[in-house]
C-alpha cells in the first residue's frame, strides 16, 4: 500500500519521516534567511539615521548566529553595533538641548560655595549655644547644603549627657541636620530674613554614637517644595559611615 507524505509517494514509514525532516530543514533555512534579511534592513535603517552608509554598516556589524528552537523559531544574539547606535542617539539628544548641556557643564565647573561662621550667621538666626554647624562646605539655594560640625569635649550638653560617658544627644544631631537644610532654604531670595521651623521628622535612624572628637559631615537635600513647606532628606556621617539619617519637614515663617 502506497502513502502520500509531503507531496510525494513513499513506500515506507522511514522514507516518510526522512521526507518530513527534509521539509523542516528547508522551512528552517527559509525562515532564517527571512530573519537575516529583516535584520539587515533594520541595521541599514539605523545606520542611515546615524549618518553612516548602509554598506559600511553591513561590513562593520556581522550578522548574529542563529539556533533553531522549534519549527521556524530562531534564537538570535544581540547585534554588535547596538551600543554605537545608542551612543549616537544620546549625542543627538544632547545636541537638540544645548541649554541642558551648558547647565551640566557649568555645574561641573562650578566652585563650591563655602561659608564660614560669619556667613552662616548672616543666613541662620541661631546663635550660641544652639548654632550647631561650624562651616558650610557647599550649598545651592533651594536644592541642598553640605556642612561640618566638629564635636568638642567642651560642649555644654556633655556636662549632663553623660558625665562619665559623653555622647551627643540624638535630637541635637537632628537639629544640626535641620540647620544644614535651613541654609539651603533661607538662602533663597524669597526666604531672606525668615525663620525655618520643624514641621515633622520621619524615619529617623541613629546608627552609631557621636562622641567628643568626631567630625560630622552633614548633608540635607531638599526633595519637594509646596509653598512654605519643604521636605528634605538628611544624613550625618562620621568617617564615611552613616551615623544619623532622617526625613525632615520644614515650615517657613
Amino acid at each position: 500500500m502506497r502513502r502520500k507524505c509531503c507531496g510525494s509517494n513513499l513506500t515506507s514509514p522511514a522514507a516518510g519521516r526522512e521526507s518530513r525532516l527534509w521539509e523542516y530543514i528547508v522551512r528552517f533555512a527559509a525562515g532564517r534567511r527571512r530573519i537575516y534579511s529583516i535584520l539587515r534592513q533594520t541595521k541599514n535603517r539605523e545606520a542611515a539615521k546615524c549618518g553612516e552608509s548602509a554598506a559600511a554598516r553591513t561590513l562593520q556589524v556581522p550578522l548574529p548566529a542563529g539556533r533553531a528552537v522549534r519549527g521556524n523559531t530562531v534564537s538570535v544574539l544581540p547585534l554588535a553595533g547596538d551600543r554605537y547606535i545608542y551612543q549616537k542617539r544620546r549625542e543627538e539628544r544632547k545636541m537638540r538641548d544645548p541649554e541642558k548641556m551648558e547647565s551640566e557643564s557649568m555645574e561641573a565647573e562650578r566652585k563650591p560655595r563655602e561659608l564660614d561662621i560669619d556667613g552662616i550667621q548672616k543666613i541662620l538666626p541661631h546663635r550660641y549655644p544652639f548654632l550647631l554647624i561650624d562651616r558650610v562646605l557647599d550649598y545651592e539655594p533651594g536644592s541642598y547644603a553640605l556642612a561640618r560640625k566638629c564635636v568638642s569635649g567642651n560642649e555644654g550638653f556633655f556636662q549632663g549627657h553623660f558625665p562619665a560617658y559623653p555622647v551627643m544627644p540624638g535630637v541635637l544631631a537632628i537639629e544640626a541636620l535641620a540647620q544644614t537644610g535651613a541654609v539651603a532654604l533661607l538662602s533663597m531670595p524669597e526666604n531672606k530674613g525668615k525663620l525655618a521651623f520643624f514641621g515633622g521628622i520621619r524615619n529617623a535612624r541613629f546608627r552609631q554614637k557621636i562622641r567628643p572628637g568626631d567630625v560630622l559631615e552633614l548633608r540635607c537635600e531638599l526633595c519637594r517644595m509646596h509653598g512654605p513647606v519643604g521636605i528634605g532628606k538628611a544624613e550625618a556621617r562620621i568617617d564615611g559611615k552613616t551615623a544619623v539619617s532622617a526625613e525632615l519637614t520644614f515650615m517657613i515663617g
